[in-house]
């Protein structure tokens, strides 16, 4: 069976029934709650506090904590305390894995619990057990949390079912492959089991380190839920995107794509480094992103979930094929800040663009949105996502097709360009000479982030939660610093192995915590050095790359 997916050709209104959550209401027409997780153990009492007031001086309107131990489950009333006393109104979510008790027992205290299917009574891709059968590992879950609905239902608790792919269950990837339709089966299975309980108030997210992944999982799902009875919110994020710019904008390509198309009732940008980071970022992304304002049965463009544009013949631009490669061409007036980005230059004038390689002509119609002749289309901000769409939904594009940028973008035209790049809607990019050296970051970030450009080394960072086991912030700053220039390179850096070995599993390297202080190195996702001191972690990475092959000199 081909798994379709639809992409509206205008902004789309999605309706999700209600959830309450302590003091707030997800779904409906409520706005998009902005959501963080703590990265203090809430053992760590005083620093768990503070933390909490300033995510809820920030804005933060939910707040997820870790608790993977009764230690931590047992500092919760003293922190409910402190917050009753300061005035912070705000719910509380539990962050379980690997035990269904933990997530029992903290129904009482919180007004939400997030279990993840893959290792609730499951065992994920990246632990060993003794293989069990689908329907054995379906009649266990059931068991489970027919126990778990009791408690939610006793102090009015919500859940929310946390697929995460790096944790993906064994039984889940046999059947239905390593991939987003294996996440939305996890949560199926997980909805269709709490149904059976007579529980609703259920919230989904399907999160993963790549965001392509993330965006066809979650409009997968959005295919197999619009039709139903209940159409359950959906929580949106992009795992272990990193920090700084390159984490924003990975959090970007995953999560603006889809709140422009009406889907997503919560979010979290998940950065690496401190929590109170995330929040301006989050609203960023809802104030330009979640318009409740769209069309509720939109004209749809219809697409298998593994779509590749395909052409009757092989499609190039001038002499080079653009059959496995993007190019992005640079005007010659930027040649010396643009020269890192650039696949070829082109010249401009009042009526056409010239690639200088053969002088090869391409008719610059202004007035129009897509400008074609015998050889190339393209198209120009703004609304070019939707434009793009309208396009191939009236017919196939046999030539290659271009996207031209006049100026530096809003951050509205980023997200419809991460969404543009993420669908595969074009094959070159024309950048002007006029473009800010923020902005050329930026739509590197955005090229790469997607997986169309490799420009610096990549990599998979987890934001800091209390399950961390070193300074990951510090530690990906290190990481970075010396190997950024290694373009053809991608690392995995895991604060710990909840995720951690799943979520890098196609990163050629990876720096996960083992215990506190004590790091593991893998490769290739097998893991060849174990228990290393944290102080000697680093250069025993550089040592591994290099040993493999990997490194080349800094020029």
């Amino acid at each position: 069976m081909t798994e379709i997916l639809s992409y509206p050709l205008e902004r789309a209104k999605v309706t999700t029934q209600i959830v309450p959550i302590g003091n707030i209401r997800i779904g409906g027409d409520n706005p998009v709650c902005i959501q963080s997780m703590l990265v203090n153990p809430c053992s760590h009492t005083q620093d768990a506090c503070a933390e909490i007031h300033a995510l809820v001086q920030a804005g933060c309107q939910m707040i997820r904590m870790s608790m993977p131990t009764q230690k931590e489950l047992d500092a919760v009333p003293l922190i409910r305390h402190y917050m009753k006393q300061e005035g912070l109104n705000v719910p509380l979510v539990a962050d379980i894995h690997f035990s269904s008790t933990l997530a029992i027992n903290a129904a009482s205290l919180f007004e939400k619990v997030r279990i993840n299917p893959g290792n609730f009574t499951d065992t994920s891709k990246n632990r060993k057990q003794q293989a069990i059968s689908f329907d054995e590992g379906k009649a266990r879950l059931q068991e489970e949390l027919a126990l778990l609905v009791v408690a939610l239902k006793k102090h009015n608790t919500a859940l929310r079912i946390g697929v995460n792919h790096g944790s993906l269950s064994e039984r889940m990837i046999q059947k239905y492959g390593d991939s987003p339709i294996g996440m939305v089966e996890s949560a199926l299975e997980a909805i269709e089991i709490l149904e059976e309980n007579t529980f609703y108030h259920t919230i989904i997210s399907l999160k993963s380190s790549n965001s392509m992944i993330v965006q066809k999982a979650y409009r997968l799902l959005w295919e197999k839920q619009r039709h139903r009875t209940r159409v359950y919110p959906l929580h949106l994020g992009v795992t272990e995107a990193g920090n700084k710019i390159s984490g924003e904008i990975k959090g970007l390509s995953g999560i603006a794509p889809l709140l422009l198309d009406g889907l997503g009732d919560t979010i979290r940008v998940s950065l690496t480094g401190a929590s109170l980071d995330e929040i301006p970022v989050a609203y960023t992304f809802r104030d330009t992103f979640a318009s409740r304002q769209g069309t509720s049965n939109p004209v749809e463009w219809k697409r298998s979930l593994h779509f590749i544009r395909t052409r009757e013949e092989a499609c190039f631009f001038g002499d080079i094929n653009l059959e496995n490669q993007f190019l992005v061409g640079t005007s010659q007036d930027m040649i010396v800040q643009g020269e890192s980005i650039s696949d070829f230059i082109y010249k401009q004038t009042d009526t056409h663009l010239i690639w200088q390689g053969n002088r090869y002509l391409i008719k610059a119609l202004t007035d129009a949105t897509i400008a074609q002749d015998e050889e190339v289309l393209l198209c120009y901000f703004p609304s070019a996502l939707y434009q793009l769409r309208s396009f191939y939904y009236k017919q196939q594009a046999k030539a290659p097709v271009g996207l031209v940028i006049t100026s530096d973008m809003s951050l509205l035209e980023q997200g419809e360009l991460a969404a543009i790049l993420s669908e595969r809607l074009i094959d070159f990019i024309l950048l002007p000479a006029n473009l800010t050296l923020p902005m050329i970051e930026r739509i590197q970030c955005l090229l790469q982030a997607t997986g169309l450009k490799r420009y610096v080394a990549d990599y998979i960072a987890c934001p800091s939660c209390a399950r961390t086991l070193y300074d990951i912030e510090a530690t990906t700053q290190k990481i970075q610093d010396k190997t950024k220039h290694l373009k053809d390179v991608k690392i995995g850096i895991m604060g710990c192995i909840v995720n951690g070995p799943g979520e890098m599993a196609d990163a050629e390297f990876g720096y996960v915590g083992a215990a506190p202080n004590k790091i593991d190195l893998y490769y290739l996702g097998q893991c060849i050095q174990k228990g290393i001191p944290e102080e000697q972690a680093v250069e025993r990475l550089v040592s591994l790359i290099k040993e493999k092959g990997k490194w080349v000199e800094k020029i």
